[in-house]
């Protein structure tokens, strides 16, 4: 995203603009490789890569915006404007459930179902809307951690302003590094990139974290870094700022000499 333009790009660098969203707090995309959301203070939209708007709803959620799809559903996370957190699922643009949830919870689509997610000292609780619905609740003896939560693969990764926490599938504690103000990270199959909010990108290896890992940094951008993904096999990993840049991971990093490796758009 550069200026409200939504843009494809590719290892040639950009492909195109593909959408007007405006300025808006989460962008996500579907499995579908077709449709997107994007979640601004007050409103959502589920649109087309190719340009059309599919829907305009609103929500009111006031700060915490978090959102992503479950199938043909929408799922909006905030806070209320009286601080209580606040999960709306919606089918269109027809909201379908709300709940009240405590402080910092985060949810995450899982294989189809919904998983809502809280760090604590104790440990990684997740518990399935489901169980949720049934009366199972978050442990009240365990105070949540102040760290944002966010998905990657099967990965739970936790931004906090010293670094960024790792969990996988299963881990109940999780594996660390050591990074100033991190504001988004990603894990590939072997490796987990960070961006910070100066604009450098650092990459580490997921099988080195707790061995104070070290990792490869570029100054990359003139501002935070707001979105990091890999491609499927790894080999590609994208970050967005003030501008779009696609890094090859294959041929060492960061990108040196005439390998090519790295392509702007």
């Amino acid at each position: 995203m550069e200026s409200g333009e939504l843009v494809r790009g590719g290892p040639a660098g950009t492909e195109g603009v593909v959408a007007f969203v405006g300025e808006v707090a989460v962008l996500a995309l579907h499995t579908d490789g077709q449709r997107y959301l994007t979640v601004a203070p007050g409103s959502f939209a589920v649109g087309m890569l190719g340009g059309e708007t599919l829907v305009v709803g609103k929500h009111g959620y006031a700060r915490g915006l978090e959102g992503f799809f479950i199938g043909d559903h929408a799922v909006l996370l905030g806070d209320e404007p009286d601080g209580r957190r606040g999960l709306s699922i919606y089918l269109r643009d027809r909201r379908v459930a709300r709940l009240a949830l405590p402080p910092r919870v985060s949810a995450m689509g899982s294989d189809g179902d919904l998983v809502l997610v809280r760090a604590t000292q104790a440990g990684l609780e997740r518990l399935p809307l489901a169980a949720l619905r049934a009366g199972t609740t978050f442990r009240r003896d365990a105070e949540p951690m102040q760290v944002r939560l966010v998905r990657s693969r099967s990965h739970v990764l936790g931004l906090s302003t010293r670094g960024v926490a790792v969990w996988g599938p299963g881990d109940e504690q999780p594996s660390s590094v050591v990074i100033a103000d991190p504001t988004m990270a990603a894990v590939s199959h072997d490796r987990l990139a960070v961006g910070t909010r100066v604009g450098a990108v650092a990459l580490f290896s997921l099988a080195h974290l707790g061995d104070r890992a070290q990792s490869d940094l570029v100054c990359a951008f003139r501002g935070p870094v707001t979105c990091a993904a890999f491609s499927e096999d790894g080999s590609l990993l994208a970050t967005g700022a003030d501008s779009l840049r696609i890094w090859s991971t294959g041929y060492g990093w960061p990108p040196r000499g005439d390998h090519g490796s790295m392509a702007e758009a």
